[in-house]
C-alpha cells in the first residue's frame, strides 16, 4: 500500500512538473514569435497601462474619411489586406488585432462590445484617426461597431457591415442552428485554448515551423497555435453571448441617423439562410446611401477573399466616403 502511495506521488509530481514545463515553453515560443514576427513600429501602445495593439496603417490622404477595419471572431488584420490594399489608394485605412487577439496584448476585463469600444475609441486617439470614420465590420464586429457607433457617435461616418451577427440571429433560427452559433462561440475556442495553454496545438503544428512560409503565412501559422490568442477569442465569445448582444440591442434603439450599408453572404443554401438575410438586412439604415446587398455564390468567409466579396466591400465603402464631404470618389480597380 505504501509503495502504490510513493507511485502515485511520483507520478502526480512528474506530471505537474511537465506541465509546468510545457507551460513555459508555450509561452516562451509565444513571446519569441511575437519578437520575430511584429516589428515595433507595427504596433502602438493605447490606454493609461500602455497596452500595445498590433495595427496596419495605410494610405495618406486627409479629405475622406479615413476607414477602420474590424476583424470578425479569430481573425486577424490580415483577413482585410485585399479591401485594405485598394481602399487605401483614396483615403487613410487601419486594420488592427483587437486585444487579446493575435499578436496584440492581452486584453484585460470582459470582452464585451462596450469594453471594445472603449478600446477603439483610445485606438483611434493614439493613431491619430481621432475623427468621424468609416467602419467596415465582419461577422461579429458588426454588433461591435454599433455599440461603438451609439457610445462614440463624434467618432463615426457610417457603417459597412459585411455578413453581421444580428442580435436576435440565436433566437430566429433553427435550434440546430443555435447549437452551432453556441459551438462556434464558446465550444470550439475554449476547446482550442485548452488544447494551446500547454502548448499541444504547437507540438501538432511543428510543421510550420520547417515550412517555407512567409509574411502573412509565416503569421497566421504563428497565430493558430498561440494560447494567448485562443484565450482572447474564448472570452470574447462567451462575451458575445451574453452581454454583446444586449448591449447591440440597446444601440440599435440609439442610433439614428447613420448610413449602414449591409453585405449579405449567399452560401452555404440552408433553410436559415433567408432568415438570417432577412435580419441583416433590417440593419440597413434609412439614410442614405445606404443600401443592401446579396453577394451571390459566396460564403460568410469568401466576402473577404474572393472578387466578388471584395468588390461589394470597396463599393460600399467609396460610397459612404462620397456622401459626408460631396467629393467624387474614382472607382478603384483591383
Amino acid at each position: 500500500m505504501q509503495r502504490r502511495t510513493s507511485t502515485l506521488c511520483v507520478l502526480l509530481a512528474s506530471g505537474c512538473i511537465a506541465g509546468a514545463a510545457l507551460l513555459f515553453w508555450e509561452r516562451q515560443k509565444d513571446a519569441s514569435d511575437r519578437t520575430r514576427l511584429v516589428s515595433p513600429a507595427a504596433s502602438i501602445a493605447i490606454g493609461t497601462d500602455a497596452r500595445r495593439v498590433r495595427v496596419r496603417v495605410a494610405g495618406d490622404r486627409k479629405a475622406l474619411p479615413p476607414i477602420i477595419f474590424q476583424n470578425g471572431l479569430g481573425a486577424t488584420l490580415e483577413s482585410w489586406e485585399r479591401s485594405q490594399d485598394r481602399l487605401s489608394k483614396i483615403t487613410e485605412t487601419l486594420s488592427f488585432d483587437r486585444l487579446g487577439i493575435g499578436f496584440s496584448d492581452p486584453g484585460a476585463g470582459t470582452r464585451d462590445a462596450a469594453t471594445l469600444a472603449d478600446e477603439l475609441f483610445e485606438l483611434q486617439t493614439a493613431v491619430a484617426l481621432d475623427r468621424p470614420s468609416i467602419l467596415v465590420c465582419h461577422s461579429i464586429a458588426g454588433p461591435h461597431c454599433l455599440v461603438f457607433a451609439a457610445k462614440y457617435p463624434g467618432r463615426v461616418a457610417g457603417l459597412v457591415l459585411v455578413d453581421p451577427h444580428h442580435p436576435d440571429e440565436t433566437q430566429r433560427v433553427s435550434a440546430d442552428a443555435a447549437e452551432e452559433d453556441r459551438r462556434l462561440f464558446e465550444v470550439y475556442p475554449a476547446s482550442l485554448f485548452r488544447r494551446s495553454i500547454f502548448g499541444f496545438l504547437r507540438l501538432r503544428g511543428l510543421f510550420h515551423e520547417r515550412a517555407t512560409v512567409e509574411g502573412h503565412e509565416q503569421i497566421l501559422a504563428a497565430v493558430s497555435v498561440s494560447a494567448s490568442h485562443w484565450r482572447g477569442v474564448s472570452a470574447e465569445g462567451v462575451a458575445t453571448l451574453g452581454p454583446t448582444l444586449e448591449e447591440t440591442r440597446i444601440a440599435l434603439r440609439r442610433i439614428s441617423d447613420l448610413p449602414i450599408s449591409v453585405i449579405s453572404s449567399s452560401t452555404p443554401v440552408t433553410s436559415n439562410r433567408p432568415i438570417v438575410q432577412n435580419l441583416q438586412r433590417q440593419l440597413v439604415s434609412s439614410a442614405l446611401p445606404s443600401r443592401y446587398e446579396i453577394v451571390p455564390g459566396v460564403s460568410h468567409e469568401g466576402l473577404l477573399t474572393e472578387r466578388a466579396g471584395v468588390d461589394a466591400i470597396v463599393q460600399m465603402a467609396t460610397e459612404l466616403l462620397r456622401a459626408p464631404s460631396g467629393l467624387t470618389v474614382a472607382k478603384l480597380g483591383p
